[in-house]
């Protein structure tokens, strides 16, 4: 939470996140060959497995640039409305395609690499925050937990548990893995309060 002798017009945003992704066939990471479809945080380095159980702390629906391939290296630009990339010149049915943002409590009991970095400790579990870009195929993820939210009657996202894995797609030229994801067991009450107070 910001304060604490911090002033200004800081918020959540300016506090750097970890980023979590998946760890494909063709990933220049050290870890691929031993944790391949694992769940990897990146700027720690520290791959999770294939199944991580999660904590939703906020998606944030986005409109992401579709580069070419010779623009690939490059980030692609992002938008917070379909209005905004009309607005920026772009073609909004062949230059553009969603993307959402996921805020990410990752449960880690004691013991589990990674849990000394845990920001929130509960019921003797840490969480770690960290934020996942669902975008192309995996976009599907952003449906997937988002319909599972509104059938559960949750007042906030972060109402119950989600279970991510991976799932093998075959491709014409390598396969690839994209995120899976199920409802799992309700967060807690007090679980919830703290989440929501650390992100401000």
């Amino acid at each position: 939470m910001i304060g604490g002798g911090i002033e200004g017009e800081f918020d959540s945003s300016d506090i750097s996140t970890p980023y979590l992704s998946i760890l494909q066939p063709n990933s220049n990471s050290e870890f691929k060959r031993d944790h391949e479809g694992s769940w990897f945080v990146k700027s720690m380095e520290l791959p999770l497995g294939e199944h991580i159980e999660v904590i939703i702390c906020g998606m944030r629906k986005q409109w992401e640039e579709v580069l070419t391939e010779a623009d690939r290296k490059a980030d692609p630009s992002r938008f917070p409305t379909i209005f905004t990339t009309k607005a920026a010149g772009l073609d909004a049915c062949a230059e553009v395609r969603p993307c959402a943002e996921f805020d990410l409590a990752i449960k880690l009991e004691k013991g589990d690499d990674g849990f000394d970095k845990t920001s929130i400790k509960h019921d003797g579990a840490g969480f770690l925050l960290a934020r996942y870009s669902a975008t192309g195929r995996s976009y599907k993820l952003a449906r997937t937990c988002l319909t599972a939210h509104n059938l559960s009657g949750d007042s906030h996202v972060c109402g119950h548990y989600f279970n991510f894995g991976t799932l093998i797609k075959p491709a014409f030229n390598q396969d690839y893995r994209i995120p899976t994801a199920t409802l799992g067991d309700p967060v807690p009450a007090d679980l919830q309060e703290k989440i929501i107070n650390a992100l401000g």
